[in-house]
């Protein structure tokens, strides 16, 4: 059962210390495109790269809380409101790892970008050693729709490694009840 106290908020500057700290573990960087070792200065770095995106229109960065203290980033990039499109990237801190709080968190970012942003389709793609963001994408109500391997979407550091595309469009999350509940 997904814990109830998740919930998603705006990044703010303020966060750039807690993603530091978690951002810093080799366990995460091993399941998503986050550098290992993580640079100094890296959680600042990237929170102001993601409020320039979000002013820019085309990223909405997200900070998952549990029970309001922060435990992940939810980011929908890529937005092309012209398409409809978003894609998903996310990424929960190890500690917190297992209970259910990405599967929630995804559902609360899903219904932001069709509710709320009025998307079309958010697609999102996990490395394939990575099989439990698979799983939290399916219960959100994603289907794959490709694999491969990276070429130069994530620098040399990926270029081997091999990925899953997943996709939602807008209706069938409407068909499911306009919540993404998926198979949980």
């Amino acid at each position: 059962m997904p814990p109830a106290a998740v919930t998603l908020r705006s990044l703010e500057t303020t966060d750039a210390v807690r993603i530091q700290r978690y951002a810093s573990d080799a366990r995460l960087a091993e399941t998503c495109d986050i550098p290992h070792p993580y640079p100094p200065g890296g959680g600042e770095s990237f929170v102001q790269s993601c409020l320039a995106d979000h002013d820019a229109g085309t990223h909405y960065p997200l900070a998952v809380l549990l029970e309001g203290e922060l435990v992940g980033i939810m980011n929908l990039n890529r937005i092309d409101r012209d398409r409809g499109t978003a894609e998903l990237d996310y990424w929960i801190a190890v500690p917190f790892w297992g209970r259910g709080i990405a599967t929630a968190a995804v559902r609360l970012a899903v219904t932001l970008a069709f509710a709320g942003l009025r998307l079309q389709v958010v697609e999102s793609v996990c490395l394939e050693e990575n099989p439990a963001s698979g799983r939290v994408l399916e219960k959100a109500g994603f289907t794959e729709v490709e694999s491969g391997t990276h070429a130069d979407r994530y620098g040399s550091r990926f270029a081997k490694r091999s990925f899953r595309r997943f996709r939602l469009q807008r209706e069938t999350w409407i068909a499911q009840g306009a919540a993404g509940t998926g198979n949980s």
